[in-house]
C-alpha cells in the first residue's frame, strides 16, 4: 500500500512543478519512456514502456510489467485459505500514428500542438505481441489498443489507452486494457 500511495505523489508531484513552455521544445527527440500510473496504483504494479521512432509514423513499442504477488482464494481446493500467484509480463510490437489529432482530450495548446515536432505524440493503434507467466506459467499473448498522448511540458507528456489482450492457453481469455500513463520523451 505504501507503494501505491508514494507512486501517486510522485506523479502529482512531477505534474505539478511542470509548465508549458512552447519555446524550449527540442527537435528530432524520437524515444520515450513511460509508466502506467493507473496499474501501479491499483494493482501494485511495477511496470515500464519503451517506445523508438522507426519512420515517420511508425515506432516500436516494448513493455514489462510484474505484479508481485496477487492473494485469491482457489475454489477447487478443500482448503479455502487465500493463494499468493506473481505476474509477469513482456511485450514487444509496432504503433502507428494518425496524421491528425482523432482521439485529443485538450491539454496541450494549439501553439503548442503546431510547434511540436516529434511524430512519437498523437493519436495511435497499438499492435503488440508478449509473453505472460502467471507462477510459473508461461502463456502467448496478443493486444491491441488504440490511444492518445499529450505533452505537459517539453520532456513530459501523459497517455491514455483503450484495447484488449488476448491470452492464449488453456484457458483463453480476453481481458480489456485501460492505461493511463506519465511519460518522458527524450
Amino acid at each position: 500500500m505504501k507503494f501505491k500511495f508514494l507512486s501517486l505523489l510522485l506523479c502529482m508531484f512531477f505534474l505539478s512543478v511542470t509548465s508549458v513552455n512552447a519555446d524550449i521544445i527540442e527537435k528530432n527527440r524520437e524515444k520515450k519512456l513511460e509508466s502506467n500510473v493507473l496499474a501501479t496504483v491499483f494493482l501494485g504494479d511495477i511496470n515500464f514502456g519503451y517506445e523508438k521512432r522507426i519512420s515517420n509514423r511508425f515506432s516500436r513499442v516494448f513493455s514489462i510489467d510484474y505484479i508481485p504477488y496477487i492473494e485469491y482464494t482457489d475454489l477447487d481446493d478443500i482448503n479455502t485459505s487465500k493463494k499468493k500467484k506473481s505476474l509477469f509480463r513482456t511485450t514487444y510490437g509496432i504503433r502507428t500514428y494518425a496524421k491528425h489529432r482523432i482521439f485529443d482530450i485538450g491539454f496541450m495548446p494549439e501553439d503548442l500542438s503546431d510547434k511540436l515536432s516529434t511524430d512519437i505524440i498523437g493519436s495511435f493503434l497499438e499492435v503488440k505481441l508478449g509473453i505472460y507467466n502467471e507462477s510459473n506459467q508461461f502463456y502467448g499473448s496478443f493486444d491491441f489498443g488504440a490511444g492518445h498522448s499529450e505533452m505537459f511540458n517539453e520532456s513530459l507528456y501523459l497517455e491514455w489507452k483503450l484495447g484488449f489482450s488476448r491470452i492464449l492457453g488453456e484457458d483463453a481469455s480476453v481481458i480489456p486494457i485501460l492505461s493511463v500513463g506519465v511519460g518522458y520523451l527524450f
